[in-house]
């Protein structure tokens, strides 16, 4: 039975508001015999609030329509300042700390999964899972939803010298030439 990791800091299960393309992904392929798992953070984009996890629990999983589903815990943030920043690195942090040493073991133990897919808009956690699957010799598929960091000077008014867009697209550079396979959404 093949089995995936699928990364998306803002997924959603259909009980709570936002998208929820992950989850319809995710459970189309477990009806296909898919084992997937799939890791968001538990702090809702659209409510800017914690929905899972009650303090001092940093995860908590759920099984819905067959999928693993894992909620991991970040710092908060209401407005777009280093707050969220702050947020994006704590969910790349978590997703370091959870999903290395099981990839590592699991490719000892033949129960690695056999791909990881991290869908943007989130650079860095794609890019912490780009890294995380080449260590472990894991192939890596890049969903692209957002045009990151074009996005941030065009919609933020985002300096292309800025140190945070050149950091963002020098992510952006080695996730589209290192991934197994890029995945683009398009209109």
């Amino acid at each position: 039975m093949p089995s995936l990791w699928l990364i998306n800091q803002f997924a959603n299960t259909p009980d709570l508001p936002g998208h929820t393309r992950q989850y319809e992904v995710a459970a189309g392929l477990v009806r296909l015999g898919w084992r997937v798992g799939v890791f968001a953070s538990d702090f809702n984009l659209t409510q800017r609030c914690y929905r899972r996890l009650r303090f001092p629990s940093l995860s908590s999983s759920e099984r819905p329509a067959g999928i693993r589903w894992t909620w991991l815990w970040v710092f908060a943030y209401r407005e777009n300042n280093w707050k969220r920043q702050l947020n994006m690195l704590s969910f790349c942090i978590h997703l370091a700390i959870r999903l290395l040493p099981a990839a590592l073991l699991g490719r000892l133990t033949g129960r690695a999964p056999d791909l990881i897919l991290a869908s943007s808009p989130q650079l860095p956690a794609a890019f912490t899972c780009l890294w995380i699957a080449r260590l472990s010799g894991i192939p890596f598929v890049l969903e692209v939803r957002d045009l990151w960091p074009q996005v941030l000077i065009d919609q933020g008014g985002q300096s292309p010298e800025s140190p945070m867009v050149r950091l963002l697209g020098w992510m952006e550079r080695q996730l589209y030439s290192q991934a197994h396979t890029v995945v683009v959404l398009a209109q």
